[in-house]
């Protein structure tokens, strides 16, 4: 009687090619694209401020409502990079390539600690 060989049967599910036949994880691939749109938006809220500063500087200072829109597209950035940095997680438990994922997470935790910078800095600045 003859036993079959139980490392073979455990890989007859994969493909023969190896690692570099995977598709890329689809979830890192969001978490890529969405930690890209937060990075972009915090971006873009800067160069704004930027450039409101450099034209009218007392601008910034007497509109209130301008100051709230924009703190509230750089606090936007926060869930948005959680959002990228869950999604990159998620990616990293697939089995598939993890290059976006990785990305993803990387993109999204720059994000959010750089909104955490700017909080900081905005408090002390203040003194």
């Amino acid at each position: 009687m003859s036993y079959p060989n139980p490392y073979q049967a455990a890989s007859e599910g994969f493909s023969s090619g190896g690692p570099e036949t995977l598709k890329h994880s689809g979830l890192g691939i969001a978490s890529f694209l969405v930690g890209l749109v937060a990075g972009l938006l915090e971006v873009t809220c800067l160069v704004i401020i930027g450039i409101l500063q450099a034209t009218n500087p007392r601008l910034i200072d007497d509109s209130t409502s301008l100051l709230l829109l924009i703190g509230f597209a750089i606090l936007s950035g926060v869930p948005l990079g959680l959002l990228g940095i869950g999604l990159g997680f998620a990616g990293l438990c697939q089995r598939r390539k993890k290059l976006f994922a990785v990305m993803g997470v990387v993109i999204s935790s720059l994000v959010v600690a750089g909104v955490a910078a700017m909080l900081v800095l905005g408090m002390t600045a203040g003194n």
